[in-house]
């Protein structure tokens, strides 16, 4: 694994935040969203807008970032509560997403680790997290324990498109051996 700091985002990381994304959006769902909305509500400044208004509000999800040695942002997670009236009392992560060039080598692994572990300490032993079905960095989540909990149906940029929904019914077992191998992660 490569060595990063996992810290909370402040609003210096905008810009950084919004390459990240822009990048791991247009990586990840080419064929499945609008080539139109990946070229202009992804765009750059769009996103570095989105992101710099997001950073100046609070809001109740929490963002942790994940930087290298130095310094830059190369990627980020965002978990809370989760937000399915049935199934109060659990965690969710939002969002994850790590910069193309550093997928692999355990940054993602370190942000879901330390999500988890914030949201233990909020007594939320059962996370949940919900993925594109098209989106082949899914299978990460399934490496990390989390067990296929159901499917459902999401409209992102104007379609209707499938979703797996992964859980982890028992949050400890990240903390066994066999889900701390050197595999790659995302």
């Amino acid at each position: 694994m490569m060595s990063v700091t996992i810290r909370h985002a402040c609003a210096s990381d905008a810009d950084a935040l919004a390459q990240v994304s822009t990048e791991s959006w247009r990586d990840a769902y080419p064929v499945l969203l609008p080539a139109d909305y990946l070229a202009n509500q992804l765009s750059l400044p769009h996103q570095r807008a989105r992101w710099r208004r997001r950073l100046r509000k609070p809001c109740d999800e929490t963002l942790l970032i994940a930087a290298n040695p130095g310094t830059d942002v190369i990627g980020y997670v965002t978990f809370g509560r989760c937000r399915r009236s049935n199934m109060r009392g659990y965690g969710e992560i939002y969002e994850l997403y790590v910069a193309t060039d550093y997928q692999d080598q355990g940054v993602g692994r370190r942000l879901v680790e330390a999500a988890i572990e914030r949201l233990r300490g909020e007594a939320r032993q059962s996370v949940l997290v919900e993925v594109l079905t098209g989106n082949p960095s899914r299978f990460f989540y399934e490496r990390l324990g989390a067990i296929v909990r159901g499917n459902a149906t999401r409209n992102f940029a104007g379609r209707n498109l499938d979703t797996t929904l992964y859980l982890w019914g028992d949050t400890s077992i990240l903390e066994q051996d066999r889900f701390r191998s050197n595999r790659p992660e995302t």
